[in-house]
């Protein structure tokens, strides 16, 4: 597979550039590998939406930034298998702050601490 072609054999070695670029050109050990990611991270946000209704889901980090394949299929599942009425409002998007967004969102807490003000207000 070009999964393993572009990390010379060795599935150590694979990461989330390679993986991506993989699934752009539609591997199928890629494909498998996202339909198994999905899986997993969509069971944890339906039970968060179960429990919490929250109004939004936000995703980050190398693997969900900039991958619609992934967040298409997250929200697939998550839509099928959450409570129907608590998904009626429900966005799930990819973070906007791009792959800065720890450093962005460690930032907040000691401005948040300081100047007492709210980002989500």
């Amino acid at each position: 597979t070009m999964v393993l072609e572009l990390a010379k054999g060795e599935i150590d070695r694979v990461t989330p550039s390679i993986f991506l670029n993989a699934l752009e050109k539609d591997d199928q050990l890629a494909k498998e590998i996202m339909e198994e990611v999905a899986g997993y991270l969509s069971t944890g946000i339906i039970n968060l939406v179960n429990l919490l209704n929250p109004d939004i889901i936000i995703l980050g980090g190398k693997v969900a930034y900039n991958n619609r394949l992934l967040l298409s299929r997250v929200k697939e599942l998550v839509f099928e298998q959450a409570m129907t009425i608590l998904t009626k409002g429900l966005k799930i998007c990819p973070t906007s702050l791009g792959e800065d967004f720890r450093v962005i969102a460690a930032a907040t807490i000691p401005l948040q601490e300081i100047f007492h003000f709210s980002v989500f207000s």
